[in-house]
């Protein structure tokens, strides 16, 4: 029995997606605010250090200095705060969606013959039914919500970057343009290792 053979006999009349997501659509809605909330924030707070040296550096007026200080301030707190709240939206979003997951695998095995459960180790079904929905678990809380944010970051770092001088937004256009497709190389034979080593009964 490998990895995904349950996933694979489970098969769903709508998509994965609208299954076990669509249902959920207002959290990730609300999930997706608070997304570009922390890329605006991580985005931002640079943007005040930089008018507060620029602030310090030509001596100006200190209430322009403290209001710029206490903005940052502010904007930082904020910055936690929002972060948190989308690390508990993705968390509730990938645990409802895994737990509905393994509940249709339970009731997939359930209605399988004796012939099956003779072949299969109790132990091996949780650790697929568990394990496996687990690993997913953690892909869709913190694997692909990393990856969302530091999309989106790399994409406003452009942006800014091209606005002082289109020459340093080019270079770092390539250089991130390398470093993905450097990782993706890496990747391949780790995912296909890691693929081979779960499939294995």
């Amino acid at each position: 029995m490998n990895a995904s053979s349950v996933f694979q006999t489970l098969r769903p009349q709508n998509s994965w997606v609208t299954r076990y997501f669509w249902r959920q659509w207002k959290l990730i809605a609300l999930l997706a605010v608070f997304l570009v909330l922390t890329v605006g924030f991580q985005l931002g707070t640079p943007l005040l250090l930089r008018a507060f040296l620029d602030a310090v550096s030509a001596q100006a007026a200190m209430s322009i200095i403290m209001r710029v200080a206490v903005i940052y301030i502010v904007a930082a707190f904020a910055l936690r705060g929002v972060q948190v709240g989308e690390n508990y939206l993705a968390e509730v979003v990938a645990w409802k969606a895994t737990n509905a997951l393994r509940i249709d695998l339970v009731r997939h095995c359930l209605a399988l013959d004796l012939s099956f459960h003779l072949k299969h180790a109790p132990g091996e079904l949780i650790e697929r039914i568990d394990g496996d929905v687990g690993m997913l678990n953690n892909f869709f809380s913190r694997f692909v919500l990393v990856l969302v944010t530091n999309a989106l970051v790399a994409l406003g770092v452009i942006g800014l970057l091209a606005t002082l001088d289109w020459r340093m937004g080019l270079l770092y256009v390539g250089y991130a343009g390398l470093y993905v497709a450097a990782v993706f190389w890496l990747n391949t034979a780790t995912v296909a290792n890691f693929v081979r080593a779960r499939s294995r009964g």
